[in-house]
């Protein structure tokens, strides 16, 4: 198969309901770990239990998805410089917050298991991601499968790939049953950008009538599919994921195209979807590091705040989450601690062989 995202690589940069999508994706993530983190304290669930349950068909895959979207263009890359900017820099990031975290968590796993213990479970989390990390390594990992599988029939490895969700068991290994679970959807964004990217154009033209009937139907059907386990059977899954990324994109192409606000040339978009666009393009900077606000906002709204309500606490935990972690990137962005969020030229192959585009923050 010809591979044509050189060529939409140029719409993929410009296209914001991308970056509104993955926004939207990473919000999604941060209630999720919020909700589930108050919920465990709690004992018992909140209201935001069902909200984060009605996402769970589509908040993933729509993630990888919209990762795959970007491949395209550096994929017939040499060697040396694709590992650089897709793998490398996946990994200086997964490796470097690994630390962090690890370390800020040491004392409740070394009263949890022991020094040895804790020792154990180190060194184990460069084979096996650590936290909410995962999303960071399995990038990596797929930049590299697929690099391997560059030139193959798409239709092919987009078949095997479908087969390994639905008949692969799970092997109780956590980064083998994610990459089985979640690597179609990476490979679709990647191998069909440029009809997906053809869809969306389609979208930001589309009656607003029609696209709110859509999504009603969508959400609606989303809703049964749940409360009836439906969403949750093999095969099933993907139909009710490959739905539920239509939706977002459609979301996202609306919000951002003006759908659902003025089509004035100087106002492209609500302010809805300003916001999620500007999460999106710091999506990663929220993921390496919302736990490092969410938690602490946990504990001092349990404990001070006993009379607020767990989904109320769920989405205060989770807004702090966001804010600290955007705020975190704003202020170190021009100090010596801009490691945390760009990789320093020190841990790049060749560095000067590139050019200062390349040299992009995680954020990018």
């Amino acid at each position: 198969m010809a591979q044509p995202h050189e060529t939409s690589h140029s719409v993929v940069s410009r296209s914001a309901w991308i970056d509104a999508a993955k926004g939207l994706c990473i919000i999604l993530v941060v209630l999720f770990h919020s909700t589930l983190g108050v919920e465990k304290e709690l004992g018992t669930l909140t209201w935001m239990h069902p909200v984060i349950e009605w996402a769970r068909p589509f908040r993933m895959p729509d993630f990888f998805l919209i990762s795959g979207l970007f491949l395209g263009a550096r994929i017939a890359w040499p060697w040396r410089r694709y590992l650089d900017a897709k793998v490398i820099h996946f990994a200086y990031f997964y490796v470097l917050w690994f630390n962090i975290h690890f370390v800020l968590r040491l004392k409740g796993v070394i009263a949890d298991v022991g020094v040895n213990g804790a020792l154990l479970q180190y060194l184990r989390g460069y084979a096996d991601p650590f936290g909410s990390l995962w999303f960071i390594y399995l990038l990596a990992v797929f930049c590299i499968v697929v690099k391997l599988l560059h030139g193959q029939v798409a239709w092919m490895i987009t078949g095997i790939g479908l087969a390994a969700h639905i008949l692969v068991p799970h092997t109780g290994v956590f980064i083998v049953d994610e990459f089985v679970s979640r690597f179609v959807f990476f490979y679709v964004g990647y191998a069909y950008a440029p009809v997906i990217l053809k869809a969306a154009r389609h979208t930001a033209t589309a009656p607003r009538t029609l696209i709110v009937t859509a999504l009603g139907l969508w959400a609606v059907a989303n809703t049964l599919g749940l409360l009836t386990g439906l969403a949750a059977m093999p095969g099933f899954e993907l139909v009710f994921g490959a739905a539920g990324i239509a939706a977002v994109i459609t979301v996202c192409v609306a919000l951002t195209s003006g759908s659902f606000a003025s089509r004035s040339k100087t106002i492209p978009g609500t302010r809805l979807g300003d916001a999620l666009v500007y999460c999106g393009k710091h999506s990663i900077v929220i993921y390496l590091a919302f736990t490092l606000f969410m938690g602490p906002a946990r504990a001092l709204m349990l404990k001070f705040a006993p009379m607020l309500n767990g989904g109320v606490v769920a989405i205060l935990c989770a807004a702090a989450g966001l804010l600290g972690a955007l705020a975190l990137h704003w202020l170190v962005r021009r100090t010596s601690l801009a490691f945390l969020f760009e990789r320093p030229a020190f841990f790049r192959l060749a560095a000067d062989a590139f050019s200062s585009k390349d040299r992009r923050p995680v954020a990018a």
